[in-house]
């Protein structure tokens, strides 16, 4: 399943200090609506560049995504990209996602923290 491509002005995003770039660091994953930085995504791993496939985390759900995260917990630490990543593929019947950057924000009007994942992959070919 492919959702719309989401597109990023590339300088809206504040990095935290300083952003990840090992996959198997564990990453900031929350962000409460009183934090000082809550009104500003902020990236938590890799950097942004033109090109990558953007989701935001509450687009990912159903079977395939629960059974994703169930398998990547069995393979790599949780809140790690690496642990996203392997979610991912199995979301998207993939072998090849690559997280080159994930983005952390607050809903300012419910509270909610998201990550939106910036990816790419080769969309498997259907017969």
């Amino acid at each position: 399943m492919r959702t719309a491509k989401t597109r990023y002005p590339f300088d809206r995003f504040l990095p935290c200090e300083p952003p990840l770039r090992n996959k198997l660091v564990k990453l900031r994953t929350f962000l409460h609506y009183t934090d000082a930085d809550a009104d500003k995504e902020l990236t938590v791993f890799g950097e942004a560049r033109k090109g990558l496939f953007y989701n935001y985390d509450d687009r990912l759900f159903g079977d395939k995504w629960s059974e994703g995260c169930d398998k990547a917990g069995k393979e790599a630490p949780l809140q790690t990209a690496r642990f996203y990543e392997i979610a991912l593929n199995h979301f998207h019947d993939a072998t090849d996602v690559n997280i080159e950057h994930i983005v952390l924000g607050c809903n300012r009007s419910n509270g909610y923290s998201y990550l939106v994942f910036g990816y790419t992959y080769t969309e498997p070919k259907r017969t």
